[in-house]
């Protein structure tokens, strides 16, 4: 099966970065601190080994050893690597949870948009394919199956479509404009079904558009 959700597919950042009007969020912290952290306490627990080791070896040989030194070396060593694991391990559940409240939302927001539809799919301007929901795969499955080429192109070569309305629903795509056109499609019993293939353009991002089937 092909990828049918937007975060399953391999070039999600480029998309995302030739989206001019997708805004990145900004509040948190980024993961990047739990890796400083990291290095903050591991040169903090150089120096501090470093300069022990100094002191022992600059050691008068009859001074007895200063374990009380020793001692709060190690502790403020385990303080600062439990803080950090503390750290890391707080950071990880944030990043963990923002996922899983992002997939649930994706969730809403697809079925939401295939509500009444028997296939929804969401295409750039360039005609690059982005998302299409379980229906499409039904309808379509030996477009679906095929990775080796444009899943659009696939769509309007070999979903029924007559040169026209071909034609038509390219320059809707490209223009970013509305259209409807039908579409005869076989059932899994062999009966015709009548589709009423819909293109509505998305407000943001403005360069997609969102293309569904509906029953008559």
């Amino acid at each position: 099966m092909a990828y049918e959700r937007f975060v399953d597919r391999k070039d999600t950042k480029d998309l995302m970065q030739d989206c001019p009007d997708f805004v990145l969020r900004r509040h948190g912290l980024p993961s990047t601190w739990i890796v400083y952290s990291f290095i903050i306490v591991l040169l903090l627990i150089l120096i501090m080994v470093n300069y022990l080791t100094i002191t022992l070896i600059l050691l008068p040989k009859d001074s007895p050893v200063p374990l009380d030194n020793i001692l709060l070396f190690l502790l403020t060593i385990a303080i600062l690597l439990t803080g950090v694991a503390i750290f890391s391990y707080n950071m990880v559940n944030k990043i963990r949870d923002i996922i899983l409240k992002t997939e649930f939302q994706n969730l809403l927001f697809a079925s939401s948009a295939a509500v009444n539809s028997e296939f929804c799919m969401i295409a750039t301007g360039s005609k690059t394919v982005v998302y299409y929901d379980y229906g499409f795969d039904r309808i379509f499955p030996a477009i679906s199956d095929d990775k080796d080429q444009n899943t659009m192109d696939r769509f309007l070569s070999h979903s029924g479509l007559n040169s026209t309305d071909k034609e038509e629903i390219q320059n809707s795509i490209e223009r970013n404009s509305k259209m409807e056109t039908k579409l005869s499609i076989k059932n899994d019993d062999g009966t015709d079904n009548l589709l009423t293939i819909t293109i509505d353009p998305l407000k943001r991002p403005s360069s997609h558009v969102v293309i569904r089937g509906y029953s008559n």
